[in-house]
């Protein structure tokens, strides 16, 4: 296990498992998607998207939790892409906690903190996958 915001806090209480990644043919696979987006709090389809759209490649995931990437990707860039994702709809700004609940509002998307209460507002135009979030949100709330 290590630190959802990469801290070297051991005391820290937001944990995610490692990546286990494995190579197979001409394909990365992370076995263990379905425990990191659950301790993460976010769907697995999420990131898997984030991580089509970033290594610019096809991404899909098994039933049983794991994410299939194609092609070959070092383990830090996987890692780096995380990261990012985690940056940017899992940690609040202010407190740097991910306890974050994502909401739609207008034009945006907002990380509503559970911690701190700050409410941060995502622009949807930023990158696909905001508007994409934004869009199944949307369709939820209709009636």
């Amino acid at each position: 296990m290590e630190n959802i915001n990469r801290s070297s806090d051991s005391y820290y209480r937001y944990r995610m498992p490692l990546l286990d990644i494995r190579y197979q043919k001409r394909t990365t696979r992370i076995e263990n998607m379905k425990q990191i987006s659950k301790s993460l709090g976010r769907k697995s389809e999420y990131i898997m998207k984030w991580f089509a759209k970033e290594l610019s490649t096809h991404v899909k995931l098994e039933p049983i939790g794991a994410m299939i990437i194609s092609g070959t990707h070092d383990k830090g860039h996987i890692r780096q892409c995380l990261d990012k994702f985690i940056d940017l709809l899992v940690l609040c700004i202010k407190c740097g906690n991910p306890e974050t609940i994502i909401e739609s509002n207008h034009d945006n998307i907002c990380l509503n903190c559970k911690a701190c209460g700050c409410m941060n507002k995502i622009k949807v135009d930023r990158h696909s996958l905001i508007a994409y979030i934004h869009k199944q949100i949307r369709v939820k709330k209709l009636p």
